[in-house]
């Protein structure tokens, strides 16, 4: 269907048109551009997280985690890549010539950006995980994924509605649960409003 498609966009005139031959999942795990409603790790995902390569010592990537104020460092190779986490209590305690590399934690787990955000989120919970690394398919690191991130964005609090917020013909009555005798925790020391 796909190169269908394009020969018929290039036919009505749009170009240049080319065959993503790898599929949609692919782009979206390559962490691109999408349009629609979809809610995906990537949306959610901290960018800007402390990183550091395997030669860098451990007080500076302990300097910049704490600079950060959540973590771990990540480890970076050149290429972006993620090689592994330097964790603070490792960094804290690793003797003073210690790079990075010599305390961080290899085989890091990690999760692409177009995972579904609810559903990991919830794997998450269920896991007691608190943050994961999350990477593109070719293992470039996108940033960190914190279900809590998740929570509060697909289920925030009620606003409390302010006087000033209502409209002119509520202002000044009382609400249906101070007329029914049903204030939380009593009518003691509450104003009662007229109409």
């Amino acid at each position: 269907m796909s190169p269908r498609a394009a020969w018929r966009l290039e036919a009505a005139g749009f170009g240049p048109v080319y065959d993503y031959a790898a599929g949609k999942m692919d782009w979206l795990a390559a962490d691109l551009p999408f349009q629609g409603t979809a809610k995906l790790a990537g949306t959610f995902t901290r960018r800007g997280v402390a990183t550091v390569e395997e030669p860098t010592p451990a007080a500076e990537a302990l300097r910049l985690l704490e600079a950060q104020g959540f973590g771990p460092a990540l480890v970076l190779n050149q290429a972006g890549v993620v090689m592994g986490a330097a964790y603070r209590d490792a960094l804290a305690s690793a003797p003073e010539q210690a790079t990075s590399g010599s305390v961080m934690r290899f085989g890091v787990s990690t999760v692409r950006p177009s995972e579904d955000a609810a559903a990991l989120a919830h794997r998450m919970g269920d896991a007691e995980v608190t943050r994961v690394v999350v990477t593109r398919s070719d293992g470039t690191l996108v940033g960190l994924f914190f279900p809590a991130d998740v929570i509060s964005e697909l289920n925030p609090r009620p606003r409390q509605t302010r006087p000033d917020d209502l409209p002119a013909s509520k202002v000044g009555r009382e609400p249906p649960s101070m007329r029914a005798g049903r204030c939380g925790g009593g009518m003691a020391g509450m104003t009662r409003l007229r109409p």
